[in-house]
């Protein structure tokens, strides 16, 4: 009977184990790659959204203002300041909302 010689391959039960091994931990970093691909998606969206709110205020489409007054107290000086408060709202991608607030204020000399 003739003996047959290894010739310094791999045989096939280590290649089974390899792909074996290889294929577990794919399967174990699926859902953590599938996550990042939706944060990633949902951050995508989120920019978009903030981009399309910049238009808005640059177009002057906002709420009308909510006034309010600041007193602050500066090295013993009090200053009055009258502040008028906007809002800019806008929904994105499964009712997540994104809103921006802007402020004006107008310096009232004591």
């Amino acid at each position: 009977m003739r003996t047959v010689e290894r010739s310094g391959g791999f045989t096939l039960i280590e290649l089974l184990i390899a792909v074996l091994l290889f294929g577990l931990i794919a399967v174990t970093f699926l859902p953590v790659l599938a996550s990042s691909f939706a944060y990633i998606r949902r951050s995508g969206q989120r920019t978009e959204a903030v981009y399309r709110l910049q238009k808005k205020i640059e177009r002057g489409e906002y709420t009308a203002p909510s006034a309010g007054k600041l007193n602050l107290v500066f090295q013993g000086k009090q200053f009055k300041i009258d502040i008028n408060t906007f809002t800019v709202e806008m929904e994105y991608a499964d009712e997540q909302n994104v809103s921006v607030f802007l402020f004006e204020a107008d310096l009232a000399e004591p």
